[in-house]
């Protein structure tokens, strides 16, 4: 059960006079320039951000981001939690954990499903029932282990939109669209906003779930490939409005260059990028000279055909004459570096993202789940801090979709943190319980790991 707060303590909005208050306390706690953060402030608005007061002194803050996330080929409703700081006088006093349980007791009452964040501190956010989900991996690829030829498909430049406005279309699915009208407010932070129909044709394949309007803006076609491509995978966002704005209008001034794969009215993929010199990581250093070399950084790619994946990387190594390295943030397993001719990659850095399951039935219910498995999974889940989730549950699998009801024998018992590494499938029920996070029949936990399995999950945001 969430504990009140002390009286002394307030939860809530922060006022537009907070604005540089907040910005204060995140260039201190994250260490980034105030610019950067009160850019950050404004992508995702102030209305999406929580304080924790003493007063009128604000003794913390966080923000709570709407958003989808890709489970099984199904769109999961999420709030993605970020910006979590305590300012220093106040931190090892347990407002941390206060400030999060307020913020939990606030996206169970709005019906959250999941809250997904990427952990400074892993024992914070275990305490209140996160639990690793999945992974991000940042690779460096030496252009001289790109000799494809010409790319299959023709390449086009895109026209990115220079000043996105601060609020705008936000998260959509198929054909329908969730729309924050740029001359009204942004609503509240959990408000997806209604669901509105393009009213459109849209030339669909079936296959790939990809509809492109042909008279789609730039930014539209690009949030559909997008979705087509991310949908086959574990993880990855459907990105709000602010994280598309951050990726096409950086804080951070720099040229961005973005080419479409395809014609522009039947596209296949993009790819947007950014170019810099830096220091290259000591293993490829033999590859690639001079040690301050030229280098790619990939910002946002899709792909929905294996000739638009050729054809990205035979652009990419095209510029080899004057590129000496590409990096990029995906996953452990990337399906597109199979393309490559030769293994020529490294990874530079990795990052863990956790997940909490806070409405269990609807989180299980929104889930998909492999197509020919049909049957029943019986759950005993434990949650101390959200006891709406605690308890004996039946997971019903017919046709890729899950349904729940209270109840049966609790043949797999999980707590609600290590119950994330499953749903998400970073980890089978057996490596669990090798870790002593379940228990349950070698038969029970086998059935587990197949309703769960797929992909490894990951995402290539940083939020």
């Amino acid at each position: 059960m969430i504990p009140p707060l002390p009286p002394s303590l307030a939860y809530g909005v922060p006022a537009p006079a907070d604005h540089n208050a907040l910005t204060h306390l995140l260039t201190q706690a994250f260490v980034a320039p105030p610019q950067a953060e009160s850019s950050y402030i404004r992508n995702f608005g102030l209305d999406q951000f929580r304080v924790l007061r003493q007063g009128s002194q604000i003794l913390g803050t966080l923000a709570l981001i709407p958003m989808g996330q890709w489970y099984g080929g199904r769109r999961v409703p999420i709030v993605g939690v970020a910006s979590v700081a305590i300012a220093p006088e106040h931190r090892s006093q347990g407002r941390g954990v206060a400030l999060m349980e307020a913020a939990l007791g606030e996206m169970q009452q709005q019906g959250t499903a999941l809250s997904v964040l990427y952990p400074a501190t892993q024992r914070l956010y275990g305490k209140v029932g996160y639990g690793p989900g999945g992974s991000r991996w940042g690779w460096t690829l030496a252009t001289a282990g790109l000799r494809l030829g010409s790319p299959p498909l023709s390449v086009y430049p895109l026209d990115i939109p220079p000043n996105l406005p601060l609020s705008g279309l936000t998260a959509w699915e198929g054909n329908r669209v969730e729309p924050r009208s740029p001359q009204s407010p942004n609503g509240s932070a959990l408000d997806n906003g209604s669901a509105l129909d393009n009213g459109s044709a849209l030339d669909t394949n079936p296959d790939l779930g990809l509809a492109i309007d042909p008279g789609a803006t730039t930014l539209q076609t690009l949030q559909r490939l997008y979705q087509a491509y991310a949908r086959h995978h574990n993880g990855p966002l459907d990105r709000a409005w602010g994280l598309w704005r951050s990726r096409l209008n950086p804080a951070q001034p720099k040229a961005l260059y973005g080419y479409g794969l395809g014609t522009p009215s039947q596209p296949q993929g993009y790819v947007m990028f950014s170019q810099h010199r830096s220091p290259v990581p000591a293993q490829i250093a033999a590859q690639i000279a001079p040690q301050i070399a030229a280098q790619i950084a990939i910002e946002d790619w899709a792909y929905t055909s294996p000739e638009a994946g050729l054809s990205l990387w035979a652009f990419l190594g095209s510029m080899g004459s004057q590129i000496q390295g590409i990096t990029w943030w995906g996953g452990a397993i990337d399906p597109l570096t199979l393309l490559l001719p030769e293994l020529a990659l490294q990874p530079h850095g990795y990052q863990r993202w956790f997940l909490r399951l806070v409405n269990l039935p609807a989180a299980l219910t929104a889930r998909g789940y492999p197509p020919g498995l049909a049957g029943e999974l019986h759950l005993k889940v434990t949650d101390a801090l959200l006891p709406a989730n605690q308890g004996s549950w039946i997971l019903t699998l017919d046709r890729g979709q899950g349904q729940v009801t209270p109840g049966g024998r609790g043949d797999v018992q999980i707590a609600i943190d290590s119950l994330a590494s499953l749903y998400s499938g970073f980890l089978t029920a057996h490596q669990l319980q090798s870790l002593g996070q379940v228990t349950g029949s070698s038969q029970s936990l086998a059935w587990a790991s197949q309703v769960f399995g797929g992909p490894a999950p990951w995402m290539p945001d940083l939020f």
